[in-house]
C-alpha cells in the first residue's frame, strides 16, 4: 500500500511511517522540512498543507493517507491556526477527492482543547470552539 503521512516530522507520525515502511508500505513523508530519508521504502516529499497544489502531487498514486500536520501550541495568530489546520485539512480532503484515495485517517492534537489548565473527561470535542486552539 502507499501511504501519504503528513506530519510525519513529528515523533508520533515519524514513528507510524517508519512502522509503515517496515512492515514493507511504500510512504510518501510529506514535512515542510525534509532531510535524507530513513528507510528505503519512505521518499520524503517537502511541502506545506497549505499548498493545494503540492498536496496533491505528494498524493499522486497514494492509497491512503494519515493526516497529522498542524499548528500546535498556544502562541500564534488566529489565522496561522486557521489556515494550517482548517485550510491545511480541506487541501487534504481535495487532494484524497481528487485521486480517489477513500482511505483517511486525521490526527489531531491536544491543542484543539486548550484552555489553559488540565481537562478531564472524555468528551471528542474541543472544549472551547471560539478559541483559536479549537482549528
Amino acid at each position: 500500500m502507499k501511504v501519504l503521512v503528513t506530519g510525519a516530522g513529528s515523533l508520533l507520525l515519524g514513528g507510524v511511517a517508519q512502522q509503515l515502511a517496515d512492515r514493507g508500505d511504500e510512504i510518501v513523508c510529506f514535512q515542510r522540512r525534509v532531510s535524507e530519508s530513513p528507510h528505503q521504502n519512505i521518499t520524503m516529499f517537502a511541502g506545506d498543507i497549505r499548498d493545494r497544489g503540492s498536496l496533491t502531487e505528494a498524493a499522486v498514486g497514494c492509497d491512503a493517507i494519515i493526516h497529522g500536520a498542524a499548528r500546535v501550541g498556544v502562541m500564534g495568530s488566529w489565522e496561522d491556526f486557521y489556515s494550517t489546520n482548517v485550510d491545511g485539512t480541506i487541501n487534504i480532503l481535495r487532494a484524497a477527492t481528487e485521486h480517489r484515495i477513500s482511505k483517511l485517517v486525521y490526527v489531531s492534537t491536544p491543542s484543539v482543547a486548550h484552555v489553559g489548565h488540565a481537562i478531564e473527561g472524555d468528551v471528542a470535542k474541543p472544549a472551547t470552539t471560539g478559541r483559536k486552539h479549537a482549528h
